[in-house]
């Protein structure tokens, strides 16, 4: 009866019996394990107690641990199924896998998982769910060196190359994850994913012909895969050659998205599990100028559709609290600049009145994560599947949810796409608007407020006081000598610190014009992680500057990538920053200032044109902010010749800064609109 799946039978015939206790044992565990198919898991939990205390065999430690996983007890389980593991090879290891992965990534359950996988070192899944569990802790490290011993002992199984080429991509190391990268796609060449993952690992060390070349060959195999098609359409260059060439580009990404649309139209919502997988933000299309609204418009749309028809949840309806509950969803609450920006809006709200929730989905922790986790009243990692981390926000029933930014994570996107708090919020931590109808607001500042009559967001937008952030004044730096740079000490350094992918090919002239007037001063900018973007920049500046008829290696530098000690002490032996067009520094210009730095600020006309300019009025320098990119031309001219107006510049901004950090207004005005009325 048990073999035809007849548990309600088998029930039946064994209570009157198996109840007894002196009954067998084996008929107490066939009784048993039709109560647990039947999802009488109470009464099941009861008997497998029993019985692995009477009979303390392997199958019986089995039984009770799987009893204890449909009680939603995972990491209890894993005891009873360890102990199972240790006195018989032959105990299969699937419920302890299930376990492994439901429990939270405690040092138990890792020691417990750890134990496990020393045991059966041939047993691939296992393996696989170490490494899993190791990377759900944070332990990357950790999880790369158990997937390289899994990868040793099956090195013909495409996973573990698999999952190590992601795994390092996520935290940088490219090169590595493109070599797992490969050996995955020879492995399985008539599979996409492989050459999925390697196409996204090219795309972040800025080969976008690799990446275009790996995700037609994934298309050949599945021309209508929603993934691949979306990977290949945000293939938009972070450092386009030429105006036209970036205009090319976007024509080409707009066209591809209407592409996507056509097909969900065919395809959800029956294929939307696929289509949830397959989301991607539009970062490197939001560096290109204009507002993005429309374009945005359209890509909010189509994330909307699929998390409609993939995650479909209640209407939110919090239960009446004494403290309302806010909770802040990001992956990147580590040492990051967005986390620089509003972790103070976490840790200064008012405890007596709001109960703050952390939500982090991404795999890197740090000493911040740590202080954060701290301070919140809850906190959650939430870096497995998407629809467990809507369960977890869900159950939490939030009152109002705020994203410090949405655009640079499809996860995380893809989760504020749901409905899950009455109150939605994102702020500028990447300053585009999100096309979303679920994001209600967009928390922005004052001071860096657009013209009237211009529209850039979808979003409500609330205007905080100031510059819109409780900001910590940077410690003071390390004193450098320019020597530790290699870096001049009879020139002026203007500096150009900004991600690369600020820097437009519109504006390659300005540079030049500013050489060709001051020449004795040095441009100088950081290398981009990837040689090939800096590369690239490095070729486009080199026409623009012998187009003026002049040597660029003269005029300009990149330094390497810097440590953050270092960063703050170049910081402090330059002479002028330059604000990066159309998209401006934010928390760069706030570090700047903190050493006493005249920030020239770019005349934006988008919000995220003028974080510069906003942070320079907040400090009472209007005279730092050019009215024209003529006029900023200028003013870099005239600073870059006068060196006692640039000192003097330096002890005004000294002696002003403190009155741009630890400003509490912002968060002061964001609790009041969050007990306003929605």
């Amino acid at each position: 009866m048990a073999a035809r799946g007849d548990h309600a039978g088998v029930e039946r015939l064994a209570r009157p019996w198996a109840s007894r206790p002196g009954a067998a044992p084996a008929l107490q565990a066939a009784w048993a394990n039709a109560l647990l198919a039947l999802g009488h898991t109470a009464l099941a939990l009861q008997v497998w107690q029993r019985l692995a205390q009477r009979s303390p065999t392997p199958p019986m430690f089995t039984g009770l641990g799987r009893a204890l996983l449909a009680a939603d007890q995972p990491a209890r389980a894993l005891t009873p199924l360890l102990r199972a593991l240790s006195q018989s090879p032959q105990s299969p290891t699937r419920a302890f896998r299930s376990a492994a992965l439901a429990a939270p990534a405690s040092p138990e359950v890792i020691q417990a998982v750890a134990m496990a996988a020393h045991l059966r070192p041939s047993d691939l899944p296992l393996g696989l769910v170490h490494a899993r569990v190791l990377e759900a802790s944070g332990r990357l490290d950790d999880a790369a060196q158990a997937l390289s011993r899994v990868q040793a002992r099956h090195p013909q199984h495409p996973e573990p190359p698999l999952r190590l080429a992601s795994l390092l991509a996520a935290v940088g190391q490219l090169d590595a994850a493109a070599r797992h990268a490969h050996h995955a796609c020879t492995l399985l060449p008539r599979h996409t994913e492989p050459w999925r993952v390697a196409a996204f690992i090219a795309r972040k060390q800025g080969n976008l012909d690799r990446a275009a070349e790996l995700l037609d060959r994934a298309l050949a195999v599945d021309p209508h895969h929603p993934g691949l098609q979306w990977a290949r359409a945000i293939l938009v260059p972070a450092i386009p050659d030429s105006p036209e060439a970036e205009a090319a580009a976007v024509a080409d990404y707009d066209a591809r998205l209407e592409a996507l649309h056509e097909l969900a139209d065919r395809t959800l919502p029956a294929d939307a599990q696929r289509w949830l997988h397959a989301v991607q933000d539009a970062f490197p299309v939001h560096y290109v100028g204009g507002d993005c609204l429309q374009r945005q418009h359209r890509h909010g749309r189509l994330v909307t559709r699929i998390v409609q028809a993939a995650l479909p949840v209640p209407a939110p309806s919090p239960p009446p609290r004494t403290r309302m509950r806010v909770g802040f969803v990001s992956s990147v609450f580590r040492r990051h600049t967005v986390t620089k920006l509003f972790q103070r809006w976490m840790t200064h709200l008012d405890r007596a009145r709001f109960e703050v929730v952390g939500y982090h989905t991404g795999l890197i922790e740090d000493d911040t994560t740590r202080a954060l986790r701290a301070a919140c009243d809850g906190w959650h990692t939430i870096a497995g599947p998407l629809p467990t981390a809507v369960h977890t926000i869900v159950r939490d029933a939030p009152d109002a949810l705020i994203f410090p930014e949405l655009g640079m994570d499809a996860r995380v996107l893809t989760l504020a796409a749901v409905r899950l708090a009455p109150k939605q919020a994102v702020t500028w931590g990447h300053p585009i608007t999100t096309g979303l109808p679920s994001i209600d607001t967009f928390l922005a500042c004052e001071a860096m407020g657009v013209a009237p009559d211009r529209t850039w967001t979808h979003e409500a937008r609330v205007d905080l006081p100031g510059i819109g952030v409780h900001y910590d004044r940077p410690p003071i730096p390390i004193a450098r000598p320019r020597a530790h740079f290699d870096l001049p000490d009879s020139r002026p350094l203007l500096l150009c610190v900004q991600s690369l992918q600020k820097y437009r090919p519109a504006h390659d002239a300005l540079y030049a014009r500013i050489a060709a007037r001051v020449p004795h001063a040095l441009l100088v900018f950081v290398a981009d992680p990837g040689t090939a973007r800096t590369e690239r920049l490095r070729a486009r500046f080199r026409r623009a500057f012998a187009a003026a008829g002049l040597e660029l290696d003269h005029h300009l530098t990149f330094l390497p990538r810097l440590s953050e000690p270092d960063w703050m002490s170049l910081l402090a032996i330059g002479d002028l920053f330059l604000d990066s067009p159309e998209w401006s520094g934010g928390n760069t210009t706030l570090e700047a200032v903190s050493v006493g730095l005249p920030c020239i600020a770019w005349p934006g006309h988008t919000f995220r044109g003028r974080h510069c300019l906003g942070i320079n009025q907040a400090l009472g320098r209007p005279d730092l902010c050019p009215r024209t990119p003529d006029d900023w031309v200028d003013l870099v001219v005239q600073l870059a010749h006068d060196a006692p107006r640039r000192a003097i510049l330096s002890q005004e901004i000294r002696a002003a800064a403190p009155g741009l950090f630890h400003d509490n207004r912002s968060t002061e005005a964001l609790a009041d609109w969050l007990r306003s009325p929605a």
